[in-house]
């Protein structure tokens, strides 16, 4: 993929959706938000990445509160 032939890796996905918590997505598990706070010294970087602001806006909101520093969120936009 192209993010792999930056070294980019995926660990996991993110949504607030409590019926996909636990399913894979391409042998990557799906978590709510909250989980970030149980994984050992945290993500690295979070890529927060929907075609609506206002859902943006919420994760970024979200990942703050949860005591992600800001420096560890990029927001994508997608059209």
């Amino acid at each position: 993929s192209v993010l792999a032939r930056h070294g980019v890796t995926i660990d996991g996905f993110f949504d607030n959706d409590e019926m996909k918590n636990g399913v894979t997505l391409g042998g990557v598990p799906v978590r709510l938000p909250a989980a970030v706070t149980e994984a050992g010294g945290g993500p690295s970087t979070i890529l927060i990445a929907s075609m609506y602001e206002n859902v943006r806006k919420e994760l970024r909101k979200q990942f703050i509160s949860l005591g992600v520093p800001e420096s560890d969120l990029i927001t994508v936009e997608f059209e």
